[in-house]
């Protein structure tokens, strides 16, 4: 949990605490950190929730979007009761899905799991893996300048079959991806 929510609660900040609850699902709309910080508070911040206004939100997910969603939000800074902090994770983990599948991505392929790139990605990643066989390229290259200006045939002949050689290993390389 972060630091400055539990210095929230210790302070009996209810309006950092409440702030910090309805923040979370923003950034991780997954609800487990929320659910984490929610547990804490309830336990150690009585009075935390306002009494109910019985206050009506459209149970239709087709009707949530993210303006609905900071309308709750809103709400909530206002009256934070139960029922609109309930139904305010609903609609985040609703509205916020996709945000939520990418941080799982993210989560997953930092634990190895699983590893998903960008098409930018593995350009790189084939940039780099080429690295290697670039530097036998520019080193044959050297070879055979160094081969003419020196007039030496066999820096010449040597120089041109590591470029030769260097180009088969690269074409063979990229034949099998």
């Amino acid at each position: 949990m972060n630091a400055r929510f539990l210095k929230a609660i210790e302070d009996g900040n209810l309006t950092a605490v409440r702030f910090f609850l309805s923040n979370e699902l923003l950034l991780d709309p997954r609800g487990a950190s929320f659910l984490e910080m929610k547990a804490y508070a309830e336990s150690h911040c009585p009075g935390l929730y306002d009494t109910s206004d019985e206050i009506d939100y459209p149970d239709d997910e087709k009707a949530w979007n993210k303006d609905f969603l900071y309308r709750i939000k809103n709400d909530l800074e206002r009256h934070f009761t139960k029922e609109r902090l309930s139904m305010y994770e609903k609609v985040s983990k609703v509205v916020l899905k996709e945000k939520g599948d990418y941080l799982a991505r993210v989560e997953s392929a930092q634990n190895g799991e699983e590893r998903e790139t960008l098409p930018s990605q593995k350009v790189s990643v084939e940039k780099s893996n080429s690295r290697p066989y670039m530097g036998l390229l520019i080193t044959g290259l050297f070879v055979v300048v160094l081969g003419l200006l020196f007039k030496v045939k066999a820096l010449c002949i040597i120089g041109c079959l590591v470029c030769v050689l260097d180009a088969i290993v690269l074409l063979i390389k990229s034949s099998k991806r």
